[in-house]
């Protein structure tokens, strides 16, 4: 499997080859530009140098024909400038020795003319000599030019060839990233968009594939496990609502019965039946007011209505009262109180706590068979309580364990074999985070589980004013924070 490649990565390397490409373009404009300017230096120096070496000529022909004193010395001082100012304009060595060949064959010329007053002939050798020298400057500076009149053009139909180049290479690429943006990056997106709009329309298996850059193949990762959660938590809703409708179908079809009985005609029932009527209809009524508690419970946590009043309490009277509770209910469990002995008061609701002992009791009793021992044990922890509920139970497999908290979720055998909507655990989690402490689950599938609980022994105060005023959002889960709060009045 190819490894993805991402977004950043590719535009980082396409903006390194862009910046690669135009620092070469430069270079090598650079070098076409220095290259023309100097077959253009080179150009105009043997344009001025033909054009100096031929009006030398005319000046030594003028020379050679001229009988007055006074207008050779005039003609002699122009051919002189003329060839000082050639000097400048010498490009090469070749041309530099043909200079001062003409040089020195025209002051001879000169020096012989000033020396003899017979007039010299075009046969004369000093003449000769001195004209053939200025031809073969003017051939030499002709030869030059042409020559770099050849290198201007051929530097021109290099830049010609690297910009048609470049723009082709520049062409390729754009197509080339087009229609990699078009495969890897365009139809991933519009990939994802149409799931998403799938999604919308309620089709809860729309998936996006997981294809493209990096970047993107996060976003559809992140959309699917989205998805796969909102579809979880679809399910487990509906779950919810059946298991609600389960749970509520059983009292209510033993109250009908228990109605039936009392309204049956003929003669009365039997003291001892109607005792146990009663009693039936009395445990179905509790058993509907638990389930009703936490729906309201969860309703007031969702809506920030919770209230919570902090005062000192002993732990272990609340351990106490929550045990009395279930001393009449146990069913043949065994139910300990051990520990707790100079332990400090803790600042806390105490109905808040007896619910969320009673909740760990009450699922303890759930989960593990008839004759074993619930424990509750108290210790002293940082700052604080530890309160352990155990049971040796069915247990949770570490795949629930994670999960054990979350609202409507009922893990391992606990879905069919105990009645109950899942809320319990969750609606615990949330009262101890609101005390600020926190809630630690440890189970051995076959064995057991034990419920750890810390308290702070004072809870933090927010101001100067009510004392009793604590902020009591979640260490954890800051998305309830706002949900619960204080007041100076209980439940």
């Amino acid at each position: 499997m190819k490894k993805p490649v991402s977004l950043r990565s590719a535009s980082s390397i396409l903006t390194i080859l862009v910046m690669l490409v135009a620092v070469l373009v430069s270079g090598a404009l650079l070098a076409l530009i220095s290259a023309l300017h100097r077959s253009t230096e080179r150009i105009g120096a043997a344009v001025e140098n033909v054009r100096l070496a031929e009006e030398a000529e005319i000046d030594l022909l003028l020379l050679q024909r001229t009988k007055d004193a006074v207008i050779k010395r005039d003609i002699e001082g122009s051919l002189q400038r003329k060839l000082a100012e050639a000097r400048r304009f010498v490009t090469s060595q070749e041309e530099a020795r043909a200079y001062a060949d003409a040089h020195k064959e025209v002051g001879e010329y000169i020096a012989s003319s000033r020396a003899t007053q017979a007039p010299m002939t075009e046969g004369n050798n000093p003449y000769d000599a001195a004209y053939a020298a200025l031809e073969k400057l003017v051939d030499i500076n002709v030869a030059q030019a042409t020559e770099a009149q050849h290198d201007a053009e051929r530097w021109r139909m290099f830049g010609i060839l690297l910009g048609v180049g470049v723009g082709a290479v520049v062409v390729l690429v754009a197509v080339a990233l087009l229609l990699w943006l078009k495969h890897r990056a365009f139809e991933p997106v519009f990939g994802l968009a149409d799931a998403m709009e799938r999604f919308g329309r309620g089709d809860r298996n729309a998936r996006a594939a997981e294809d493209g850059p990096l970047e993107l193949r996060d976003m559809c990762m992140r959309f699917n496990e989205m998805a796969t959660s909102l579809a979880a938590q679809r399910q487990a809703q509906v779950a919810f609502l059946g298991g609600v409708a389960h749970d509520l179908r059983n009292p209510l079809s033993a109250l009908q019965l228990s109605i039936a009985v009392l309204q049956s005609e003929g003669s009365p029932p039997s003291e001892a039946r109607l005792r146990h009527t009663v009693e039936l209809a009395t445990r179905q009524i509790r058993r509907m007011e638990r389930m009703l508690g936490d729906f309201l419970d969860i309703a007031k946590i969702e809506a920030g209505r919770v209230e919570l009043k902090f005062e000192p309490h002993d732990v272990r009277a609340i351990a106490d009262d929550v045990a009395s509770l279930f001393g009449q209910t146990l069913e043949g469990h065994f139910l300990q109180v051990s520990g707790g002995a100079g332990l400090p008061p803790v600042e806390c609701d105490r109905l808040r706590v007896e619910q969320v002992l009673t909740n760990l009791v009450s699922n303890a009793i759930k989960y593990s068979p008839a004759g074993s021992v619930i424990e509750i044990d108290l210790s002293p922890a940082e700052s604080g309580v530890e309160i352990r509920v155990t049971d040796h139970g069915i247990g949770i497999s570490p795949d629930d364990l994670t999960r054990v908290f979350d609202p409507f979720r009922r893990v391992g055998l606990s879905k069919e074999a105990v009645p109950g909507v899942g809320l319990g655990l969750f609606v615990v989690r949330r009262l101890v985070e609101a005390h600020r402490g926190r809630i630690i689950v440890e189970s051995t599938l076959g064995r057991g589980t034990v419920f750890r609980v810390y308290l702070p022994t004072v809870q933090p105060t927010t101001g100067a004013g009510d004392p009793d005023q604590h902020p009591v959002e979640s260490a954890e889960t800051p998305v309830f924070a706002p949900a619960l709060r204080m007041a100076n009045g209980g439940r």
